[in-house]
């Protein structure tokens, strides 16, 4: 049985570890994904029956998907006014929470260091214009239990 409801959902995008400024909530989002992912080499011999595999280094990505702001974008991905530095401002930690409101024992959040690499703007004739933020995670994406529990 399913213990979240994507009702109790956010997402944040903190500066600094620990929620530090500037914070930014990205109250309009409509739903977001983690993938995880791990290398893998092949090791497979002529004389082998199955392909063999030796693990690689481990990586992940996030998405987010809000309904656009009429501020415009609530993730600082643009420097001068312009859109050339995505992938270069400076990192900050990605925060998807399953469940806000809390709860003992249960995964709160994942958490990562991550940059904002792009984003896609969608405007439907019959629907709410929605921003989807593409994240690539640059370390370790860590399972938190209690609110900043930040390494």
């Amino acid at each position: 049985m399913a213990s979240f409801h994507g009702k109790d959902g956010k997402v944040e995008w903190n500066a600094t570890a620990g929620g530090g400024s500037p914070e930014i909530e990205l109250d309009l989002c409509l739903n977001w994904t983690c993938n995880v992912t791990a290398d893998l080499a092949e090791i497979t011999k002529m004389s082998d029956t199955y392909k063999g595999y030796v693990a690689g280094v481990n990586d992940w990505t996030a998405t987010v998907t809000c309904n656009l702001d009429s501020a415009g974008t609530r993730v600082p991905i643009s420097a001068g006014g312009t859109y050339e530095a995505i992938g270069e401002i400076t990192p900050a930690y990605l925060e998807l929470w399953l469940d806000h409101a809390g709860g003992a024992g249960n995964v709160l959040y994942v958490y990562g260091l991550a940059v904002c690499t792009g984003f896609t703007v969608n405007e439907p004739s019959d629907a709410l214009p929605t921003i989807t933020y593409d994240f690539q995670g640059l370390n370790t994406l860590t399972q938190a239990t209690t609110e900043y529990d930040y390494p």
